[in-house]
């Protein structure tokens, strides 16, 4: 089991955003899961990485996204298809593997291993799973090679729309409450009929006389074998094929994912794309900056919250079934706010030349994501940083560094953390800036005049003044490889 520290599963705010003890007892627990993945595929030799929202979470947070409430992964399409064959034996008796090749009702063209098939509220599992009593697990999605032409890309994605049609139709008859009834008799010939057709396409027959979740799982096997058309040697890039989407879920370079490095998530650690910046950068963009998105059926627990309330057999012990979001205050608040915060005498001196003319006051925010995405090469940006505003005749810098106390990746890298506040001692100590621990930033936003740094909490405060903000640029930091 991970030894998590005490003050790991006490409500916390990251990013304004709220996380309770009961998200993270999921967390938690599908941490645990992450361990046992871990060590089957190391057992068989097998590479994985941090797919999606967790491999923004891990670059970008060093854990979870604050809003996000699972763990995705990727697998290259030939390590997947070995996973599935040793998985089933390796993984301890209560977990389940949940995969097309062994649930016939299994609805998705990835796989899960989840730590049980029941909620529990024993003692037993609540102990092994730090107070969750859910269902927890893990999606683990192929990506498969995608041909060099334009006219091989086409036809293989005409021929998996053509199964996704039909897998579609399957979806809508059960979902259809009276088997007997017309809409279900309509919805029925047209999957014949699509049927008819792909095997026109494919030549690949389908059992129809099998009952529609036999036929769907049939189709979802075939939709796997379409996607792993092409070879590694015959192809330049790879792609995220998913049944349940429209288009690809991402398209990137096969080399992007050469080799996996281990990257720093919450209390444990997980493997990431070597080139991990590519990668994130062609599936979302920037990636750098949080912006809250409410995720998809957040929290995904909720049903099964629902049923332990209704059997009165759980309690939420802050009120939160999950997570929430605090939305910023409007300026004329924070205004407000930083007018009748009082400046020190010490800091008004600094703000003024040997004249007594008032000097430009530039706000330096320093973040934590910004630390450990950056690590030696982001200490090197502040101390050059420090370096250019230091001597200023008319500037004086206001710094707030980061908030670093508490932060679980110390025990990991606790030299990133020694060196950070050696820098801060040191600015500190020299006395010709302004250090500003206090965390009253409405104070700093009003009584500064620009703001230069990382994007954040204050950066967007800041916007909402109207004054000039510099975002730092953080590939300077060592972001990009």
């Amino acid at each position: 089991m991970i030894n998590f520290p005490e003050n790991y599963f006490d409500t916390e705010t990251r990013c304004r955003f709220t996380i309770g003890k009961l998200m993270k007892s999921n967390w938690a627990a599908q941490l645990e899961v992450l361990e046992v993945l871990k060590e089957v595929c190391a057992k068989h030799n097998i590479t994985f990485f941090a797919g999606f929202g967790t491999l923004i979470g891990a670059v970008r947070h060093k854990g979870f996204i604050p809003w996000d409430d699972d763990i995705d992964v990727t697998m290259k399409r030939p390590d997947y298809m070995r996973f599935l064959k040793v998985v089933r034996q390796e993984l301890p008796p209560e977990y389940r593997i949940l995969s097309i090749y062994y649930e016939e009702e299994w609805n998705g063209s990835y796989s899960r291993i989840t730590n049980g098939g029941v909620i529990s509220t024993q003692p037993e599992h609540l102990a092994r799973y730090h107070g969750c009593p859910f269902i927890v697990g893990i999606d683990i999605f192929p990506i498969d090679y995608f041909p060099k032409t334009s006219q091989e890309q086409t036809l293989q994605c005409t021929l998996l729309d053509a199964v996704k049609h039909n897998i579609c139709l399957c979806d809508e008859l059960l979902e259809i409450e009276d088997p007997k009834g017309d809409m279900f008799a309509i919805r029925q010939q047209e999957l014949l009929q699509g049927l008819e057709l792909q095997y026109e396409y494919l030549g690949i027959p389908v059992d129809a006389e099998k009952s529609i979740l036999n036929i769907r799982n049939q189709l979802f096997r075939i939709y796997d074998n379409i996607c792993m058309m092409y070879r590694a040697e015959e192809c330049s890039e790879m792609v995220s094929f998913q049944a349940n989407l429209a288009g690809l879920a991402g398209r990137w370079k096969k080399e992007w994912f050469s080799r996996a490095i281990p990257m720093g998530y919450e209390v444990t650690w997980i493997p990431v794309p070597a080139d991990y910046h590519n990668v994130l950068c062609s599936t979302f963009g920037d990636y750098r900056n949080p912006v809250y998105r409410g995720c998809h059926d957040y929290p995904y627990y909720k049903p099964q919250l629902k049923l332990l309330q209704q059997q009165a057999a759980w309690g939420l012990e802050d009120g939160l079934e999950a997570g929430v979001y605090q939305e910023l205050p409007e300026w004329e608040r924070v205004k407000e706010e930083g007018e009748k915060a009082p400046v020190p005498q010490e800091w008004q001196r600094l703000m003024r030349d040997d004249t007594g003319k008032t000097k430009k006051t530039v706000l330096y925010a320093t973040s934590l994501m910004g630390l450990l995405q950056g690590e030696d090469a982001y200490l090197q940006k502040i101390k050059s940083t420090l370096e250019i505003f230091h001597g200023q005749q008319d500037v004086v810098l206001w710094w707030i560094p980061c908030q670093t106390e508490d932060c679980l990746y110390k025990k990991q890298n606790p030299a990133l953390f020694e060196n950070f506040d050696k820098i801060c001692r040191e600015y500190r100590e020299a006395g010709w800036g302004i250090y500003d621990d206090s965390g009253d930033y409405a104070r700093a936003v009003v009584h500064s005049d620009a703001m230069y740094g990382d994007y954040g909490e204050i950066c967007e405060m800041y916007c909402k003044s109207g004054k000039p903000v510099m975002i730092q640029d953080s590939v300077l930091c060592g972001n990009a490889q």
